[in-house]
């Protein structure tokens, strides 16, 4: 009779133990981590309580984008908002089709910046000339080739802006598509939501992104607008709110209403350009939240 190996055995309920316990602390650390935004429930205003609100859209030859997705814009259930969008040195024929929305929606603004060879700009100053010709106090930011999940998109943005919140962070998700990229992005995309989403719900907020966000008109003045990373190509949506975010004014919009979905790239090549351009910033990050996203 063949006794049996008891240092095989042995060796096997220690890996066995080891598998379970790693299990556990992954799980422990996906609960601290994340249940917050799991259960987390916003709260809904009447709309007698709704500010007036300035939705910013910077367009660069974008006049594809334009036709499709900013009647969903100018369509949104909201009592009172102006839409501003900035025509930033376009040589398409945005200017006049843009032209012919402002005289058809009376809450429309467009702002047009001029080429000029001698002064080369980026996002930044578009974005900060809409800012200047808005309207109202409360501003909603988005991108031209984003359209709203629903017409109560602004409803459920604006009503985070509750008392003390000076930003407002939401989630910009990415259209499905087939293939094996289109499901990657999806999934980063998804990843990285998880993480600034929940942060911000302990009082953490380390950034956010301009498919969707908000903040007030009076805190980009407060700090002195893009001015500390004007040099920088990125950085407008991330670097602005990881500056100016403390443990209070960062209200989160998580409603699926109010998501913003965007085209994904379409090439390896083009992605990884973009996810380059992305995180150029972080290295920008205050040291805690560095050291946080590095862990």
């Amino acid at each position: 009779m063949q006794l049996p190996d008891f240092s095989k055995i042995s060796v096997d309920v220690i890996l066995l133990g080891a598998l379970a316990f790693f299990t556990l602390l992954y799980l422990l650390y996906f609960f601290i981590s994340y249940g917050k935004l799991a259960f987390f429930k916003a709260a809904e205003l009447k709309e007698t309580q709704l500010p007036p609100v300035s939705v910013i859209i910077c367009a660069r030859n974008e006049l594809k984008n334009l036709r499709q997705f900013l009647p969903e814009i100018l369509n949104q259930d909201y009592p009172q908002y102006q839409v501003v969008v900035v025509n930033d040195c376009s040589w398409d024929e945005s200017s006049r089709y843009l032209e012919e929305m402002e005289d058809a929606h009376f809450n429309l603004k467009v702002i047009t910046i001029n080429e000029q060879e001698k002064y080369q700009h980026g996002k930044k100053f578009a974005l900060t000339l809409g800012i200047k010709g808005a309207a109202y106090e409360k501003l909603i930011f988005t991108d031209a080739d984003c359209v709203p999940s629903s017409n109560q998109w602004l409803k459920k943005m604006a009503a985070s802006f509750s008392v003390n919140k000076e930003i407002v962070i939401g989630y910009g998700a990415y259209q499905k598509q087939s293939g094996f990229l289109n499901k990657w992005i999806r999934f980063d995309t998804a990843q990285n939501g998880l993480l600034f989403l929940s942060r911000a719900l302990k009082g953490k907020a380390y950034m956010g992104v301009g498919r969707n966000m908000g903040y007030l008109k009076s805190l980009f003045f407060r700090n002195k607008g893009f001015a500390s990373h004007n040099h920088l190509l990125s950085g407008d949506d991330d670097l602005f709110v990881n500056e100016t975010a403390n443990s209070n004014n960062v209200g989160v919009c998580l409603s699926d209403d109010a998501f913003t979905i965007s085209k994904p790239k379409e090439t390896i090549k083009d992605w990884i350009r973009q996810k380059r351009r992305h995180m150029s910033s972080g290295k920008y990050y205050k040291s805690g939240d560095k050291s946080m996203i590095g862990l």
